[in-house]
C-alpha cells in the first residue's frame, strides 16, 4: 500500500485501499528557514545607477532540518517590478551589474529550496541615486 501526505504541515494523510496488512507510513519534508540577507551597492554602500553594482548577500544561511541540500532563488525588483532573477543556486551572493541599475528603489528577495519545499522569503531594499553628471 502507498501512502503520502497531502499537506505540507502533516493536517491529513491518504493511504491506497490496498492490502491492509501494510504499514501506513510517509515521507515528510520539512521545509528550509528563511535566510537573512543585506544588500549594498559596491564600490559605493549609496550606489549610482550605472556606476555601482549591486549585491545581495546571505548573511546567515538557511537551515534544513531534515538536512537535504539547499539552493536559493534570488529576484531582484525596482519600484516593485521583477527585473532580474536567478534560481537554483548555492551561491551566498548574487550581483546586479552596475550597466542593468536605474534610480528608484531596489529589493532583493531571496527564498531558499531544498528540493521539495520552499523556506518564507526574506527581502532587503536600498535606493539607488540617480546619476546627475
Amino acid at each position: 500500500m502507498h501512502c503520502f501526505w497531502t499537506s505540507l504541515m502533516l493536517l491529513t494523510a491518504a493511504c491506497g485501499q490496498g492490502d491492509k496488512s501494510s504499514p501506513n507510513h510517509g515521507t515528510v519534508n520539512l521545509s528550509p528557514t528563511a535566510p537573512t540577507i543585506s544588500v549594498y551597492g559596491f564600490p559605493n554602500d549609496s550606489p549610482i545607477e550605472q556606476a555601482d553594482n549591486l549585491i545581495c548577500e546571505i548573511d546567515t544561511q538557511s537551515n534544513d532540518n531534515d538536512h537535504n541540500t539547499v539552493s536559493y532563488t534570488y529576484e531582484w525588483s525596482v519600484n516593485g517590478t521583477i527585473e532580474y532573477f536567478t534560481s537554483d543556486t548555492t551561491n551566498l551572493t548574487d550581483t546586479m551589474s552596475a550597466t542593468k541599475t536605474s534610480a528608484g528603489i531596489w529589493t532583493c528577495t531571496v527564498r531558499a529550496f531544498d528540493g521539495i519545499d520552499y523556506s518564507p522569503s526574506t527581502s532587503s531594499s536600498l535606493t539607488v541615486e540617480p546619476d546627475i553628471e
